[in-house]
């Protein structure tokens, strides 16, 4: 049997981000899904609205995360973990997706009034969206 770590005992989930053809993609039991499309963020939503892979991009950067393209843990929950880094606030649906809006918790950098588009995947490991989501970033 595997021991679960002291995350994974309190909700915390962790996928492994990596590029792939130049955007964010992870792998779910075997299938590569893309993180959020930011072509589709980019020509359907305010520029003030990005996708998840953004914030990735940003928060990696400013994190010091050396090779992210090569993959990262991301780790999340709907509950608050100890060094999360940022906050994510629902505001709505749209797009086949939900809007939250962004805090900076532990990483400043992240603008002010920002929000992000998640896209559906987030069904994945949740039975009904998020009201709130914690990310840390990890190398």
């Amino acid at each position: 049997m595997i021991e679960k770590t002291d995350l994974e005992k309190i909700g915390v989930k962790t996928i492994r981000p990596f590029k792939k053809n130049n955007r964010w993609v992870f792998d779910y039991g075997g299938q590569i899904y893309d993180m959020a499309p930011a072509e589709f963020t980019s020509m359907v939503l305010s520029p003030i609205v990005v996708g998840v892979d953004r914030i990735m991009s940003i928060g990696c950067k400013l994190k010091d995360i050396k090779t992210p393209e090569n993959g990262f843990n991301l780790l999340f929950s709907e509950s608050y973990f100890p060094n999360a880094d940022v906050r994510f606030d629902f505001v709505e649906q749209k797009f086949d997706g939900l809007i939250y809006s962004v805090e900076a918790l532990n990483i400043p950098g992240i603008p002010q009034d920002q929000s992000v588009w998640v896209c559906s995947y987030i069904n994945l490991y949740f039975s009904s969206f998020p009201r709130t989501l914690y990310l840390k970033m990890e190398p």
